[in-house]
């Protein structure tokens, strides 16, 4: 029972902001490329929501146990008789954190592409051996914890060692 209060109750949110991937507005179902409402809630809407599940409009889940299921509500019917809110336009509130979500996303890809850049122009594992690993403490020319299986040097000691470079280099 708790999991389909918590369904319905991120539904509201889902479905109290319009969708940016299909322009469905606020208290309207996700359409498909023919303008027809679907099931699916697109990822788009759910990240603008803050909330990524549940990726369907279903009011509960199927208890493979049981295999009692209550029926899927209508695609027709209005979603804030079905869900019993008002489902309040939300849209303008949760914009700026999802804006500022996709810039950090967008930042972080950049950062990414950016370290990947620098080291396939060179050689860089002694350059990033002889930086100390600000994320696991190693000391310079000495490995980093292993994490997981490999022993690549941690994000932060490549990005020391990148930086260091970049500095290297506006001094010469």
């Amino acid at each position: 029972m708790r999991a389909n209060a918590e369904r319905r109750e991120n539904l509201i949110e889902i479905l109290s902001v319009a969708c940016p991937h299909c322009d469905a507005a606020a208290a309207a179902l996700c359409l498909n490329p023919k303008g027809v409402p679907v099931r699916p809630l697109h990822q788009a809407r759910r990240a603008l929501a803050g909330i990524l599940w549940p990726k369907e409009f279903v009011l509960e889940e199927c208890s493979f146990h049981s295999g009692r299921k209550a029926p899927d509500p209508p695609l027709d019917g209005d979603p804030r008789e079905i869900l019993d809110h008002p489902l309040p336009d939300k849209t303008t509130q949760a914009e700026p954190h999802y804006a500022r979500e996709q810039q950090e996303a967008a930042e972080r890809k950049l950062r990414r592409a950016r370290r990947e850049m620098w080291l396939a122009s060179a050689p860089r594992k002694d350059a990033i051996s002889a930086r100390p690993c600000p994320a696991c403490g190693a000391a310079p020319h000495t490995p980093c914890t292993p994490r997981g299986r490999g022993r690549q040097p941690h994000t932060e000691r490549v990005d020391a060692a990148m930086e260091a470079d970049r500095e290297d280099r506006r001094a010469s």
